[in-house]
């Protein structure tokens, strides 16, 4: 294999604490010239290095324990919002990565490690980590129906008729 095909192959797991993940997107934007003067513009139009990859959330692992219960044909629901554990995403091209972070350098999403780098052979410990951090957006978290949410508004409670 020849080195840049191995470059090309490199993967990387990367963790995303957000709900639904999101998309992460390279190549899209391009200075070209505008007007008489020759000022340069940025215009969204894919470019010939162009690429994509779908970041997964932790909403994903909701989507995959319904699918083992559909398996097993077992007749217990889900609740939403169950695992808020970050969700990890192997097999996610490096050089891709490299290229958001360094475009992307001031996202509060790396700020504030929403999206992250998963040491190779350090995934458990890496979750563990990130997830019980104090950075993890308090705004992401499932809402509990048992509390109140507004103010002076009692929950809503069953009467027995």
């Amino acid at each position: 294999m020849s080195e840049e095909t191995a470059k090309n192959a490199a993967t990387v797991t990367i963790g995303c604490k957000l709900p639904a993940g999101l998309v992460l997107e390279v190549g899209y934007q391009k200075m070209v010239p505008e007007g008489k003067d020759g000022k340069m513009v940025p215009v969204n139009e894919r470019g010939d290095d162009y690429a994509r990859f779908i970041i997964r959330g932790w909403n994903h692992h909701t989507f995959e324990m319904r699918k083992q219960l559909i398996a097993s044909k077992s007749s217990s629901g889900v609740p939403h919002g169950m695992n808020t554990m970050p969700f990890l995403n192997r097999g996610v091209p490096k050089a891709l990565w490299e290229r958001w972070k360094k475009e992307h350098r001031n996202s509060w999403l790396l700020k504030n490690e929403i999206l992250f780098e998963v040491a190779s052979g350090d995934e458990a410990s890496a979750a563990l980590r990130i997830a019980e951090s104090v950075k993890t957006p308090k705004v992401f978290e499932p809402v509990d129906s048992t509390k109140t949410i507004v103010p002076g508004v009692k929950p809503l409670e069953r009467e027995e008729v």
